[in-house]
């Protein structure tokens, strides 16, 4: 009896704790480890050189450890539009750090146009068992502040002849913005140039257009790809800009060209016709949705003005 008593005793002991155990909370043994914390910067450039400062989060460092990064110039150019005050590539993490900065320093070319440049800060490596997180890299943008169509860029007001989806004619107005195209100077994109751009939730429906020596003319090719997907409606094929016969006609699928012309006023006008549509889909179906009609009897031209 004596000993039955001690076995159930034991058992219940063993059983108590058996359930504080589990009552613990659950121990991991992942080995420290350093990560960016962010993955993009973008800085612009200045006629004052300014240091960036790109952050390193360490997480479980119980000694100290060494990091080390590279710099790699993309597009940008080292000793022109940026310097390392430390070329050593390594930083040093101590148990009490949580984080340590890469510093940068960027100048730029002000006053000369580059378009905006980029360069790439990349950990390689770790010591004492420290090991690299997922976000190891950090893309850095130089925006360049010389366009030379900058005066072009912002919000214009735009007002055009539409056609709703009633079928009658109606003078609407709206926003497009203006912006830089990456990687030429001569170019620029546009933004909502049509109402049925602003109306439904597609994106942007960005065009390219081409700006003259003299910044008088802009000139938008179609067929255009924005890029933009129409699944709205069921289809699976991008947003093209087309060019429009009219009122009384349709899509044209050939080659063309949308202008507008800066008048002593300010306004940007066209009497193009133009709209969006998909490749295989340029009939009726986007007449009353898609279509700006800006040459209704030659009485009612597109144009955008500047806010």
């Amino acid at each position: 009896m004596y000993m039955k008593n001690i076995v159930k005793a034991f058992v219940a002991f063993a059983g108590i704790a058996g359930l504080a155990a589990c009552a613990k909370p659950a121990q991991f043994n992942n080995p420290p480890f350093v990560i960016m914390e962010v993955s993009s910067a973008t800085v612009e450039e200045s006629t004052e050189a300014k240091t960036i400062q790109i952050p390193v989060l360490a997480y479980g460092v119980k000694e100290e450890c060494t990091v080390t990064y590279a710099v790699e110039a993309v597009t940008a150019k080292e000793g022109v539009d940026f310097s390392l005050p430390d070329a050593s590539g390594i930083l040093k993490i101590s148990p009490a750090s949580e984080s340590q900065s890469i510093n940068i320093v960027i100048t730029g070319q002000p006053g000369v146009y580059t378009g905006n440049t980029q360069l790439k800060v990349k950990l390689v490596g770790a010591s004492n068992g420290v090991v690299l997180g997922a976000s190891t890299t950090c893309a850095v943008t130089i925006k360049d502040l010389d366009h030379p169509l900058s005066e072009l860029f912002g919000d214009y007001t735009m007002k055009a002849v539409s056609v709703n989806d009633s079928g009658n004619l109606d003078y609407v107005k709206w926003t497009i913005n203006i912006s830089p195209a990456e990687g030429s100077s001569n170019k620029v994109r546009i933004d909502h140039i049509t109402p049925f751009a602003v109306a439904y939730p597609l994106g942007d429906l960005t065009v390219t257009a081409t700006v003259s020596a003299d910044k008088k003319t802009m000139t938008i090719a179609y067929p255009q790809d924005t890029g933009t997907e129409a699944s709205p409606f069921g289809l699976s094929e991008n947003f093209f800009f087309y060019g429009h016969e009219g009122t009384s006609g349709g899509y044209i699928r050939g080659d063309g060209v949308v202008t507008f012309t800066q008048g002593s006023d300010g306004a940007w006008t066209t009497t193009d016709d133009y709209g969006f549509s998909t490749p295989s889909d340029t009939d009726d179906l986007f007449y009353y949705y898609a279509v700006v009609f800006s040459s209704f009897n030659g009485n009612y031209p597109t144009f955008f003005v500047k806010k």
